[in-house]
């Protein structure tokens, strides 16, 4: 079977198609757990801390071009800030899902965890989404 190639105009095609269709949710995560290709929506705790919410991300509010030869979507900056802090949590990373059916679009762990222990600590986050092409 012959390979598939999919050039830079298609990858901008498929992720403005692909993202205009719903909002998408970002959230932060608490369980360190190992990434993976099975890694379900159900394997994510969201962390929890005073003041979290997660955010939701307009269908609409993405930008596309190509970098690096690749396709590229990318949202605004997001800020996740903590309230009064009672009791510390630590977060792994980030996570997207599309919330209707509950689709984890992507995961991305932290190079280092974040203990969120302080009031007003900020996480801040670009999401980004890119097509594989070499």
């Amino acid at each position: 079977m012959s390979q598939i190639y999919v050039p830079n105009t298609g990858e901008l095609y498929l992720l403005e198609h692909g993202l205009n269709t719903d909002d998408l949710t970002l959230g932060l995560f608490k369980n360190d757990l190992s990434t993976s290709h099975g890694l379900i929506f159900s394997d994510i705790i969201a962390a929890d801390y005073t003041g979290y919410a997660a955010k939701t991300l307009t269908s609409t509010a993405w930008a596309y071009s190509t970098v690096d030869n690749k396709g590229h979507a990318e949202y605004a900056q997001q800020n996740f800030i903590a309230g009064t802090i009672g009791t510390s949590c630590t977060v792994y990373g980030i996570y997207c899902y599309e919330p209707v059916g509950s689709i984890l679009v992507y995961v991305e762990k932290f190079d280092t965890e974040v203990v969120v222990d302080a009031t007003g600590q900020v996480i801040s986050y670009i999401p980004v989404i890119e097509g594989a092409s070499a």
